[in-house]
C-alpha cells in the first residue's frame, strides 16, 4: 500500500468549494424559533406533572413510614448488649 495514502486522501478535496446555504435559511430558522417561543409556552403537561407529584408523595410517605418504623424497632430491647464505644462484634 502507498505510504502517502493519508496525503492522497487529504489532497483529493482540493479545489472543492464549501457548501453554500440558501440565503433564506437563517431567516427561516430564526422566524420559526421566534414563532414557537411566542405561541407555545414551555409548560409541563398535566399527565407528567401528576406522575411527578404522585412519585414525590410516594417517596415522602415511604420515608416517613421507614423513619417511624426505625424509631419503633430501636426502642425494643435486644438479646445482645451493644457497647456504643466499642464495635467489637466477636
Amino acid at each position: 500500500m502507498n505510504e502517502n495514502w493519508k496525503d492522497d486522501v487529504l489532497n483529493c478535496v482540493t479545489g472543492i468549494s464549501k457548501a453554500e446555504p440558501n440565503s433564506l435559511l437563517y431567516h427561516t430558522i430564526r422566524e420559526k424559533i421566534i414563532y414557537n417561543a411566542r405561541m407555545k409556552p414551555s409548560v409541563v403537561k398535566k399527565p407528567y406533572l401528576a406522575l411527578a407529584a404522585a412519585c414525590l408523595a410516594l417517596v415522602l410517605t415511604a420515608n416517613i413510614w421507614i423513619f417511624n418504623q426505625s424509631n419503633v424497632t430501636s426502642s425494643l430491647p435486644t438479646d445482645y448488649p451493644i457497647d456504643l464505644a466499642n464495635f467489637n462484634l466477636y
